[in-house]
């Protein structure tokens, strides 16, 4: 089985469906069940509707694309306790650009009405309210004990750096499907096109999708939990237009991220075979 385990807003969206053009690779309808590790109301809520996922396959290749893992402390070990001898894929991206991505698809989604320094400020408080992984632009952008925990616990482990895809997205997507032991040569020539980034048709309707309600619980408990992961990703997929936002950050900011991050980028750089001093120069300065 595979896991693309993140990071969030590294092409991972993109780089699923792509993979689920393959005829030996099996992505659910549900593509991030964010089964282990689960301590989200959205993630699946037992091993039984997890495994019921992937039933109605008889593909070589599994995949579990849910990008919360990268961030969650005990996913390694818990996936190694139910999946024998898996396959991970992590993909990453220059920290502060993370960080900017999310907050993008936040304001997007119609969940944050804060600008990024007020959302930056506020991340610890939100944190230490239980919110929800979707806020913590900074945190998320932390790599070095998150990869050395699948490094760790598991054999078979790929990391790809989001700049390297968007150079040679299709060579690093083949270079996956090797990995997976799927035939790279059966997969489309082109990427599938996500538009992961790009702005509400209408803005209202994602507002409907986040916002709580009278009864709303109710009514979401008459259907399963895997049709109503569904159906909200299939309603955001449908109202995504041409757009996308853009967000420039003052320097001041980037200054403090880049401080912030220096030291875990330069951890990173030891135990990964990625060349990051290169590719992401300006935490080395």
């Amino acid at each position: 089985m595979g896991f693309l385990v993140g990071g969030a807003r590294c092409a991972t969206t993109t780089t699923a469906y792509t993979l689920a053009e393959h005829p030996d690779i099996y992505l659910p309808d549900v593509k991030e069940p964010t089964f282990f590790g689960n301590t989200y109301d959205y993630g699946c809520p037992s091993f039984k509707e997890y495994k019921n996922l992937y039933n109605k396959t008889d593909s070589n290749v599994l995949l579990d694309c849910s990008t919360a893992y990268l961030h969650i402390d005990n996913v390694p070990r818990e996936i190694s306790k139910k999946i024998t001898n898996p396959y991970i894929i992590i993909h990453l991206r220059d920290p502060i650009e993370r960080a900017k991505s999310q907050y993008r698809l936040q304001v997007r989604n119609k969940n944050e009405n804060l600008s990024f320094k007020g959302a930056i400020d506020k991340e610890e408080e939100r944190k230490n309210k239980g919110s929800s992984q979707t806020y913590h632009y900074t945190t998320k952008s932390f790599y070095y004990k998150e990869v050395q925990g699948f490094l760790s616990e598991f054999e078979n482990v790929r990391i790809v750096l989001f700049e390297n895809f968007v150079d040679e997205p299709m060579k690093v997507i083949r270079d996956h499907a090797k990995f997976l032991s799927a035939d790279p040569q059966m997969l489309p020539g082109d990427t599938v096109d996500s538009n992961a980034g790009n702005e509400p048709l209408v803005p209202i309707i994602n507002d409907l999708l986040v916002k709580e309600f009278p009864f709303r619980k109710n009514i979401a408990e008459l259907f399963p939990w895997s049709f109503r992961r569904w159906l909200v990703m299939r309603i955001r997929s449908l109202n995504l237009s041409d757009k996308k936002k853009k967000l420039d950050i003052d320097s001041d900011i980037s200054k403090n991220l880049v401080d912030m991050y220096s030291e875990d980028v330069k951890k990173l750089n030891n135990i990964i075979e990625q060349p990051l001093e290169e590719i992401w120069p300006r935490y080395f300065n």
